[in-house]
């Protein structure tokens, strides 16, 4: 079980092939499903202007300021799922932003267009309240933003959500207060949003099957 604040990441220079300059990224540690992710900031004027693609699946929501991609902007709280192998010709941040990340590998950067189709569809949301949304009754709403084999992404809302038993579930939160980041840990208690991702046999069984064995998170 992990728990660590925002305060407490160590952050590092990034390289970006083909961008203008690197990023500063804060990793976070691996998981069982083999994802790869990190808190990410790009400076102000950041840009990448050149084609390629990841041959893995990116998931990432927009925590503060403005990033945009291939001609849209997602600005604070917007959220985007990009299928792996899809091509990507232009991204920026005029103002600089701060993301929260997840890839379904290493995030490796090829040259030129996908040799191969996009697997899946992508999403993208200009904020995570377009999620349609769930009452789950004791002040609690879902919002689903991505249910895929594997993985499912949800946004939570208000207090008293069950959480998965960390014995059995891999399960990880990110508060959209504090950014504090949690794993298989039952974050604060209180109102508030947060990011809830399940992977594996936690993703297949999904949140309404969960045991309510933890503490409420805030």
């Amino acid at each position: 079980m992990t728990s660590l604040a925002f305060a407490s990441l160590r952050w590092a220079s990034a390289p970006m092939p083909g961008a203008s300059g690197p990023v500063d990224l804060a990793r976070l540690p691996d998981l069982a499903d083999g994802g790869f992710r990190a808190f990410v900031r790009f400076p102000p004027g950041w840009e990448r202007h050149a084609t390629g693609h990841y041959q893995a699946a990116e998931e990432f929501l927009v925590l503060a300021g403005s990033l945009t991609l291939e001609g849209r902007a997602y600005g604070p709280g917007a959220y985007g799922w990009i299928a792996a192998h899809r091509t990507r010709r232009a991204m920026s941040s005029a103002p600089g932003c701060l993301v929260h990340a997840w890839f379904g590998g290493l995030p490796l950067w090829r040259r030129g267009d996908a040799p191969v189709a996009a697997t899946g569809d992508d999403r993208a949301l200009s904020h995570w309240r377009e999620a349609p949304r769930r009452e789950r009754g004791g002040g609690t709403a879902l919002r689903e933003l991505h249910a895929g084999p594997g993985h499912r992404t949800w946004l939570v809302e208000g207090d008293a959500a069950p959480l998965p038993d960390p014995a059995r579930a891999d399960c990880e939160w990110l508060d959209l207060d504090d950014f504090t980041w949690c794993w298989n840990a039952a974050p604060r208690r209180g109102g508030g949003a947060r990011l809830l991702r399940l992977t594996g046999a936690a993703a297949r069984r999904g949140v309404d099957d969960q045991p309510a064995t933890l503490e409420t998170c805030r």
